[in-house]
């Protein structure tokens, strides 16, 4: 007997140190899993703060495009005004020219009249070729503003594209914090806990779900507090122990020599009886856990 105790021991023992090297390693495994997180988590953020960066220039360079196009159209204004009084300028002197080539009053002699005329018309003339250069130098200003104004805009919808890209890693970030977060929990809970893959996977189902559905869970999917079933199924069979000690003390009454055999049933019974309460006070409260953290990332 007592080598067959032996046995036992060093059995029971061999088993332990072999569970509690299995649980090292998944513990060793999960502290790996956590510290690629972190990794994954820190090239995240390096890489937003190169996006951001990014954007800082951009919106530079709009500053910088802002200010050339507002000096651009300041000159096109002063431009147009020249043109506006040159313009004044040919009409008026044209039509003095006109005046004068045609007086009332033939006074001049034919020379002399053929010698103006002459220099009116090369000076219409020449006022008419710079107003052409005028006006092309106009079009030309008004194409270049076109052109800055498309750039302009191309800038805006790049600055815009790269500001949605940043929310969405933004969200990418936060969402793989709280991954993170239950990844830390579930590893400090320890074997008994539900493992890291089933959260992550419980997760994105329910991310999944939310995004299409576009519609918030209600209250419901929260789990009660653990102590209120519990306490309400603890209570229940607590009564129902009392019901069973009633019975077992109607049954002892009637002879006194199996009272005792009856009363140690009974106290196994109810033993094992709470112990099947705990179990189950055990596995709602994983069960609530999960839901309160599906909950959470469907929220979030």
């Amino acid at each position: 007997m007592v080598e067959m105790t032996q046995v036992l021991m060093e059995r029971k023992a061999d088993y332990s140190q072999t569970a509690i090297s299995q649980m090292e390693n998944e513990l060793k495994q999960r502290a790996q899993e956590v510290r690629d997180r972190d990794k994954e988590i820190r090239e995240y953020e390096e890489y937003l703060d190169r996006r951001h960066a990014v954007c800082n220039g951009k919106e530079e360079d709009l500053n910088v495009l802002q200010n050339e196009l507002d000096t651009l159209s300041k000159e096109l204004e002063s431009k147009k005004t020249k043109l506006i009084n040159k313009h004044h300028l040919v009409h008026q002197s044209s039509e003095e020219s006109i005046v004068v080539s045609t007086p009332p009053m033939r006074v001049r002699s034919t020379s002399r009249g053929s010698v103006s005329s002459k220099g009116v018309d090369l000076r219409i003339d020449e006022l008419k070729y710079q107003n052409r250069q005028l006006l092309e130098e106009l079009f030309g200003l008004k194409k270049s503003c076109e052109s800055k104004d498309d750039e302009l805009n191309e800038l805006k919808e790049k600055l815009e594209a790269s500001e949605s890209e940043n929310k969405r890693l933004q969200q990418r970030t936060k969402h793989l914090e709280t991954q993170l977060d239950l990844a830390r929990k579930s590893a400090e809970l320890g074997a008994d806990s539900v493992s890291v893959d089933e959260i992550m996977r419980k997760t994105t189902q329910d991310m999944r779900s939310a995004r299409n559905s576009r519609i918030i869970r209600p209250s419901r999917s929260v789990a009660p507090a653990p102590g209120s079933s519990t306490s309400t199924s603890a209570g229940v069979r607590l009564r129902r122990f009392s019901s069973n000690d009633s019975v077992g003390t109607k049954n002892t009454s009637s002879s006194d020599s199996g009272k005792g055999t009856k009363e140690s049933a009974a106290k196994s019974y109810k033993g094992s009886l709470g112990k099947k309460a705990k179990e189950n006070s055990d596995e709602r409260h994983k069960m609530g856990t999960e839901r309160i953290t599906s909950a959470f990332c469907a929220v979030m």
